[in-house]
């Protein structure tokens, strides 16, 4: 072999591991989601209606709306049930 075909093959090989390298190494880092650390104060939470209020007539208030909030997740969970045990009806040819 030739001294100039040895040095193409040597600059094709370092080219082609150069991007190899640029590909694993920089690309990642240039769409890598930013990490972000949000603390959560959980005694300021007011995502019942009354807020913190705590009277008995608000906490049975709290209480409804906790109630309807679970009746509805019920009755979610219920219709992904029959979702996932659902048998596959055959359907006729037009």
């Amino acid at each position: 072999m030739s001294s100039q075909i040895r040095i193409t093959i040597i600059i094709l090989t370092v080219v082609v591991l150069a991007g190899i390298a640029g590909y694993i190494f920089l690309l990642p880092k240039a769409y890598a989601p930013e990490s972000t650390t949000e603390t959560f104060d959980l005694r300021s939470s007011n995502t019942l209606p009354t807020g913190t209020d705590t009277s008995n007539e608000a906490l049975s208030q709290d209480i409804q709306t906790i109630e309807a909030q679970l009746d509805a997740f019920e009755s979610d969970n219920a219709s992904i049930e029959a979702s996932i045990t659902d048998a596959p009806v055959e359907q006729g040819s037009i």
